[in-house]
């Protein structure tokens, strides 16, 4: 009885430990394994290379056709993906510097490297470092439809 509290305790510190807590909306990838798009579309397989590079691919689950393959970094810096929609994907890793979005509309799959100029949606912006936060700025949120 007497270890009770600190063994609740403790378990309660290590579940809330995760990198994508329950406050984490759908679409965000930071682990590995295969993620669904959010229609379903598409699933992202992330798999470690070696010893700990980050790949990931984005297949067509109706027909099994890979869409997309890139080399994000190491899984020990930051990194993540991030479903804006159903047909754009944000990839960011910290230590290549890799930051790009992948669009999959129409039935084309365009990728390019985020700049400076490009604003990026709020969500992206609240997971990059600091020091990658002053570089960019916030896309002006989208109004819903009258």
């Amino acid at each position: 009885m007497r270890y009770t509290l600190p063994i609740l305790a403790l378990m309660v510190f290590l579940c809330a430990c995760g990198r994508s807590g329950s406050g984490t909306p759908a679409g965000f990838i930071d682990s590995f394994g295969s993620h669904a798009s959010p229609s379903g579309a598409m699933t992202v397989e992330v798999t470690r290379r070696e010893k700990s590079l980050v790949d990931f691919a984005v297949v067509d689950t109706s027909t099994g056709k890979t869409l997309v393959t890139d080399y994000i970094g190491s899984d020990a810096m930051r990194w993540f993906l991030w479903w804006e929609n159903p047909s754009r994907l944000w990839g960011y890793g910290s230590d290549l510097g890799y930051f790009k979005v992948f669009d999959f509309a129409s039935g084309r799959v365009t990728s390019s490297s985020v700049s400076d100029a490009t604003p990026v949606p709020q969500f992206v912006w609240d997971h990059l470092p600091t020091s990658k936060q002053r570089r960019y700025r916030v896309a002006p949120a989208l109004l819903p439809e009258n």
